[in-house]
């Protein structure tokens, strides 16, 4: 699996967000429940400070994300007989 590596830049749209409720604008591609656990492990970060999902955003604050996504696990169906 192939490490994510993004970063983001807090709007005047997102200012006064808490961090958990932003990324998930932020970071589109991914589930807030996802997010959330990158927050806390350290994952999705504030430019050289951890932070915690309830942190309230500010203009410009910057964020990267580096973390390795989970294997997609898919079903897929099986011949019967």
């Amino acid at each position: 699996m192939q490490q994510i590596d993004d970063c983001a830049r807090v709007t005047a749209e997102l200012a006064g967000q808490r961090l958990d409720q932003a990324a998930a604008r932020l970071f589109a591609d991914y589930s807030r429940s996802r997010l959330k656990t990158w927050i806390l492990s350290g994952g999705l970060r504030g430019i050289g400070a951890l932070c915690q999902p309830r942190h309230k955003l500010s203009v410009g604050d910057q964020f990267t994300l580096r973390a390795v996504p989970d294997a997609d696990e898919r079903w897929q169906a099986q011949p019967l007989g």
